[in-house]
């Protein structure tokens, strides 16, 4: 029997996270559709939306603008292998991205109650989608001594693909590095080991750990979600972003408001996501991402190492993505995949995963041409 894909799109990471700065009232918003504010002022604006060609395998390309809610992902998987390919749908949160999180799990848990009796599953998420598989992991009975609804399912589980996932394992990538090894820090790009994703470490939300070689996470240099170190200014992220999960602890937040050493750090997150500026180098990990889709289509594009998945390959253990310069005639150089871009890889790899499931095919035996036969009696005695 052909396996279903879930997949959890990053709808709630639209939504504005507001950390209000209690010296002078100002106000930090967020938002990774558009726009980056400090007190009502607009400072940093998207570029308008553009239909870019997204690479699939075999001929299965997709068109999309690279906002989350249009993700195309599990309509690239080959449609002979599967027998389901959802995407699964979850309202954005204004500051309590937790709950959100908690609404995207139930949604998924259904999802693979629905199943046909023996039938096996895989599931995938872009950032806070991530977060979600993340959470089945850690809460609801994915993983192995853990108990949950989806402890009866555990065993028909083939596997995860993740990309800017919050929650990504310390180090974890999957398979043998076989998608990449680095796992270095958004923030100090020297470091290219020993990071993972910002989320916490404890609480409902946490980090993943345990993770088998079947969960793959994609994760790139300049990704302030899931390339996260141990720098001063990365836990201040982690506490912005545990403030915005709902399980923070409002004493704390209060003195790390109050000692100003939060609010910088958002705004450094946010420079990270939102170029407030034009023309700077993609590997220097800040600001536009400048892509060529996979029609040429020269295009530029916020978010950092975030949104670079669908376009450009994993970088290799150094923290550099493999790209081809192209000028793009307006001033500026684009770069082309040199490689597999991450979507590509993670194709190949579910649909490996989905291969040894697919029906075989019914073949009939040759028909026989029948002719005129003479059948000899002899006559009774």
């Amino acid at each position: 029997m052909k396996p279903a894909f879930f997949y959890a799109a990053g709808t709630a990471y639209l939504a504005n996270m507001m950390i209000p700065v209690l010296e002078g009232l100002n106000v930090f918003s967020l938002s990774l559709d558009g726009q980056f504010r400090v007190g009502g002022v607009v400072l940093v604006s998207p570029p308008p939306a553009k239909t870019g060609t997204v690479l699939g395998v075999n001929g299965r390309n997709a068109s999309w603008t690279l906002e989350p809610s249009g993700d195309p992902f599990p309509s690239m998987l080959d449609p002979e292998l599967w027998d389901r390919r959802e995407i699964i749908s979850y309202p954005a949160a204004f500051l309590h991205i937790g709950a959100c999180i908690d609404y995207g799990c139930a949604r998924m848990i259904e999802k693979v109650q629905s199943l046909k009796p023996g039938q096996h599953w895989a599931c995938g998420g872009y950032s806070q989608g991530a977060a979600v598989c993340s959470a089945l992991w850690n809460n609801y009975g994915l993983k192995p001594g853990t108990s949950g609804p989806l402890a009866d399912y555990r065993d028909r589980w083939l596997g995860f693909v993740g990309f800017g996932n919050p929650a990504r394992q310390i180090n974890h990538r999957g398979v043998d590095g076989d998608f990449g090894t680095w796992s270095g820090s958004w923030f100090d790009t020297d470091i290219h080991t020993g990071c993972g994703g910002a989320f916490p470490a404890t609480g409902p939300h946490r980090r993943l750990t345990d993770c088998p070689d079947e969960w793959v996470e994609f994760t790139n240099p300049g990704d302030v979600f899931s390339s996260h170190g141990n720098s001063t200014t990365e836990q201040n992220w982690t506490q912005a972003i545990d403030f915005a999960l709902g399980s923070f602890d409002a004493v704390e937040f209060a003195t790390a408001v109050l000692n100003n050493s939060l609010v910088p750090t958002v705004e450094v997150a946010a420079r990270m996501l939102f170029a407030d500026k034009v023309g700077l180098d993609p590997f220097e990990a800040v600001g536009n991402n400048y892509f060529v889709d996979g029609n040429g289509m020269c295009f530029p594009f916020p978010g950092g190492g975030h949104t670079t998945y669908p376009m450009w390959p994993p970088c290799d253990a150094d923290g550099v993505v493999p790209v081809i310069e192209v000028d793009g005639g307006d001033g500026f150089n684009y770069y082309a995949p040199d490689g597999k871009t991450c979507y590509q890889l993670a194709i190949e790899f579910l649909d490996g995963l989905a291969k040894p499931f697919q029906t075989a095919p019914i073949v009939l035996p040759p028909t026989q041409s029948v002719g005129w036969s003479t059948t000899l009696v002899p006559p009774a005695a």
